[in-house]
Order: C-alpha cells, then structure tokens, then sequence
C-alpha cells in the first residue's frame, strides 16, 4: 500500500499544483501542507477531504490510498474514544465549549481548557517514557497525539500573539 504522503504528493502532481495552491484549495496553510508531506501525515477528515478530492478528479487509485489509511487512522483512534460515563460527559463539555468558541466567554475558557490538557498531556508523555503503566494510548498512538498537541499549542501561541498585535494597534 502507498504511503499516504507520497499519495499526496502524487495528488498534487496529477492536479498541477504546489502546496501552496493544494493548501489555498484546502483552506490550509502551506506549512500544513508541507507537514502532511513530511512529519505529520494528514488525518481523519483531512484524508476524507483528499479522498473526496481524488474521486472528484477520477483518480480511484489515490483514493483508495486514501480511504485506507482513513480506516487505519479510525480503527487507531478507536482507543482513545470514550469509554466511561464520565469519559462521555467530560468529552461533550470539551465539544460544547469548541463549537461555541465564538462566544468570548467560552473561547476564554476553552483556551485556559486546552492549556491545562496539554500539561497533562506531558504529564502523561513523561510517565509513559519512564516506563509507567498509562491507560487508553499506546506509545505510537501517544506519539500522533503528542503532534497533534503542538499543534493546537502553537497555533494558541499565534492567535495570542494577533490579539495582542490588534490590541496594540
């Protein structure tokens, strides 16, 4: 089976595209594009919207490549999707407050969420290099997470970073 980035890459050849052009499509940008390539394959509705994309343009072959590794990546994830009750309703607090991020309030929260999430995540990434027993990931898993947080990470330390520029102006 193709590599899932080398799937993409020939994607971009069949259409004539750089990155730039395939993440001006997508709505992304170009550095996601080049991480997909790279260090951080795409993921979930990601590969579902290049799928889409490829069976748009004909091409069943990358889609197929697509659609696979799209079921790779949810049977992957099928550990870490809630289990208790608490898991449930800890996890539908966290999707109430994301869809409701345009309210102030809540996007004040949410940040101040995430920050204490991603310090248990490398709470967690320090337990489980020590050799400490974690429950519900498991190192490879923990890994495509891990890169997942620094990106959410860095994308709160940019949009810090322009509101402090817009309050300033």
């Amino acid at each position: 089976m193709m590599d899932v980035r080398d799937a993409l890459r020939e994607l971009r050849r069949r259409l004539g595209m750089t990155q730039q052009d395939l993440a001006v499509q997508l709505d992304k940008a170009v550095v996601t594009v080049a991480r997909w390539e790279t260090t951080r394959p795409p993921r979930g509705g990601e590969l579902s919207t290049l799928m889409k994309l490829a069976v748009q343009h004909g091409w069943p072959d990358l889609a197929g490549v697509f659609a696979h590794w799209l079921g790779e990546d949810l049977e992957m994830r099928g550990e870490r999707l809630p289990r208790t009750i608490e898991e449930n309703t800890v996890a539908d607090l966290l999707f109430t407050t994301m869809r409701n991020r345009h309210l102030p309030e809540v996007q004040a929260a949410y940040d101040q969420a995430l920050r204490a999430l991603l310090s248990g995540l490398e709470a967690v990434g320090r337990a489980l290099r020590s050799g400490e027993k974690v429950l519900g990931i498991d190192d490879y898993g923990f890994q495509i997470l891990e890169s997942e947080a620094r990106g959410l990470a860095e994308e709160l330390r940019r949009e810090a970073g322009q509101k402090r520029s817009e309050e300033g102006a």
